[in-house]
């Protein structure tokens, strides 16, 4: 696996994973086929399904995730998605078990950020 060979190499910092959240971790799809079935687009009732928080986590997310944290891999997950959306997406990635679902490991977009550059930079 490659963060294994990345472990070994060694650093002074402490390695991290940065990744976007959703359909990299979590799956989307149902509101995705929601939309269809309306046929409405993005981001039509897109806060409403955050706020459900009831996406699933996409196949092999977790376990790696995990595994990465219990290499005591730093993990980082970045989304477009609003401040103010922040409780309900740390409840849906809680409910998954995902590890480091926190405020301090989910960097949602700022008010006046357009992308997610920013939130790349790590500290």
């Amino acid at each position: 696996m490659k963060l294994d060979v990345a472990l070994t190499k060694g650093t002074e910092k402490k390695p991290a994973i940065v990744l976007d959240l959703d359909e990299t971790v979590v799956d989307n799809s149902p509101y995705q086929a929601m939309t269809v079935k309306e046929k409405k687009g993005f981001p039509y009732n897109w806060e409403e399904w955050i706020q459900q928080a009831k996406a699933e986590a996409l196949p092999g997310a977790v376990s790696f995730l995990h595994y990465a944290n219990e290499k005591g891999v730093s993990i980082y997950y970045i989304s477009n998605r609003k401040q103010n959306e922040l409780d309900a997406t740390l409840r849906n990635l809680q409910q998954l078990n995902i590890p480091q679902a926190d405020k301090e490991h989910v960097l949602l977009q700022g008010k006046e950020e357009k992308g997610k550059e920013e939130r790349r930079k790590l500290r």
